[in-house]
């Protein structure tokens, strides 16, 4: 189970190492009030700040896998483009006390162009970019 203002407090510190990122999914339609239920963070990110991001996370305790196995920082997107058969990303997951966990889903996008359509389709809620749907696909 997910604690919400965990999660925030967590968004918001990685916002400000300056990697820029859109929440999508579950937790997205959470801060957009459409569901009351989110097991997990799913982030966009550009393939640029991949690296940045999921070393940010695994400093703050988050183990990095890649289809269940545990990923060596920095990563190579080349070379884990076609160990992941073109899919797009990485999962970190930190266990805390009373069996909580986050667990964020790192998608990286090729597409310089449709990372700026998808940051023009997005808001800001508490914050942080979201997007109004999810269109990333």
């Amino acid at each position: 189970m997910m604690e919400f203002q965990q999660a925030l407090v967590l968004l918001k510190a990685l916002q400000n190492t300056g990697c820029a990122f859109m929440i999508f999914g579950s937790f997205a339609k959470l801060l957009r009030g459409q569901t009351s239920v989110a097991n997990d963070i799913d982030i966009l990110v550009q393939p640029d700040t991949v690296n940045r991001v999921l070393q940010w996370l695994q400093d703050q305790g988050f183990t990095i896998s890649a289809w269940d196995t545990i990923v060596t920082l920095p990563v190579d997107l080349k070379v884990s483009l076609t160990a992941t058969d073109t899919r797009y990303y990485f999962r970190a997951r930190r266990y805390d006390t009373h069996e909580t966990y986050l667990q964020i889903d790192v998608l990286y996008q090729l597409a310089h162009d449709k990372w700026e359509t998808l940051f023009e389709r997005s808001m800001d809620v508490h914050g942080l970019r979201v997007m109004l749907a999810d269109l990333v696909n």
